[in-house]
């Protein structure tokens, strides 16, 4: 997939598939997992995951980043919810701690 957006914007997506991130704030259902109840904690601020791929959201001009989790879970993260980690790829790391996070905007849980 290009890194430039399809949208009218046309701004590049600053994350690429194959990045760690770890998730800036907590990111609840929205109705798109069937199994978890609406509003209901998909991912919790700390967690790591891998981007496997992104995809945009034409009506809101923005990337939708596609994480998977150690709880065999992908979630659709914005940007504002997501910093990427230094290194490669795999490894195990220890959650975040609030204190090392940068605060950033909300999220949606995507199923794909």
């Amino acid at each position: 997939m290009s890194a430039l957006s399809p949208g009218r914007m046309n701004h590049p997506a600053r994350m690429r598939p194959g990045q760690r991130v770890v998730v800036l704030r907590d990111i609840d259902n929205d109705g798109s997992y069937r199994s978890v109840l609406p509003g209901e904690r998909l991912i919790g601020e700390g967690d790591r995951g891998k981007i496997l791929g992104l995809g945009f959201q034409e009506e809101r001009d923005r990337w939708v980043y596609f994480v998977a989790f150690s709880r065999e879970r992908v979630v659709g993260c914005f940007e504002e919810d997501l910093m990427v980690l230094p290194g490669p790829v795999g490894g195990g790391s220890p959650r975040i701690r609030k204190q090392d996070k940068k605060t950033g905007g909300g999220g949606v849980g995507r199923n794909l």
